[in-house]
């Protein structure tokens, strides 16, 4: 970690904040960060409250196979544990470790994400932007660069009441500049797109609600007695649902969930992306 000092560091934040409304403003903000923290990839994406996520940025120069557009913003991301944080309506900087699922890293999405992309560690910030968006801007390590150490989440942390503002300032500038899609509609969570499964081949009979709670959970990387906590129920009860529910679905196991079922469940109740209004993103005061 450097110190907060010197006319570099003066440079790199007065060079962020003048580009604040500019298609230059990600690669500013990422040099200002890189001058205290190093990391290896970066991502800026806004979660909706009733829609599928706006993606704003994203610097992945080493991404083997991984279509970030298509295998995250379709459907990954109601896994990721930062757009729970969002859910949850929790602001904060987090890391991954902290926040992640007790099997998070054992899951199919874990080990498929974090492999495509090297990744071994993530730094995230959850700020709102108002009426239900949160922005969130992640940084990943890969592995051989390290984890982020408690400093660095500190200094992201003393740092986050100066960018959450500037982060919402870009996402009502780039949203005020897309166009508006054919359709909107509020986007199906991942427990209603679960239970929307009608019967069909390799689906013998469509899942009651509280299976379809358990199987979002499992997919996301829950064990047993994590969901019973989650859930308020035992153990017993859990591996009840999980049976019952595995049996309808066809299924032996974790990875044949995330394998056989997601592909499934990108057209059980997905609408067209619509943009954010530029109103839900500003915050009172800040333009």
């Amino acid at each position: 970690m450097k110190e907060w000092a010197g006319r570099e560091f003066a440079e790199k934040l007065g060079s962020m904040i003048a580009t604040v409304r500019g298609s230059s403003f990600p690669v500013h903000l990422r040099e200002f960060i890189q001058s205290q923290i190093a990391f290896d990839n970066l991502v800026i994406v806004v979660f909706q409250e009733d829609a599928p996520p706006v993606d704003l940025y994203y610097w992945i120069p080493d991404r083997e196979g991984f279509r970030y557009e298509e295998q995250y913003l379709k459907l990954s991301y109601t896994l990721d544990p930062f757009f729970r944080k969002a859910q949850a309506k929790e602001e904060g900087v987090f890391l991954i470790g902290e926040i992640a699922p007790d099997r998070f890293f054992q899951s199919e999405y874990g080990k498929s994400y974090f492999s495509c992309v090297r990744m071994l560690d993530e730094l995230g910030l959850v700020s709102a932007g108002g009426d239900g968006c949160y922005i969130n801007l992640s940084l990943g390590r890969q592995r051989g660069s390290g984890r982020f150490s408690r400093a660095e989440k500190r200094w992201l942390d003393d740092i986050s009441p100066a960018l959450a503002p500037l982060l919402r300032i870009y996402a009502e500038t780039r949203m005020a500049r897309m166009d508006p899609p054919a359709e909107s509609g509020a986007a199906a969570s991942l427990e209603e797109r679960l239970c929307r499964l009608k019967p069909q081949p390799g689906i013998t009979e469509a899942l009651t609600h509280r299976e379809a709670q358990v199987i979002a959970l499992v997919m996301g990387g829950h064990s047993n007695v994590s969901i019973a906590q989650c859930m308020g129920i035992s153990r017993l009860t859990v591996k009840v649902h999980r049976k019952h529910a595995y049996a309808k679905l066809q299924v032996s196991s974790q990875a044949d969930l995330f394998l056989k079922i997601m592909p499934m469940l990108e057209g059980a109740g997905r609408p067209p992306q619509r943009p954010v209004s530029s109103s839900a993103l500003a915050a009172p005061g800040v333009l």
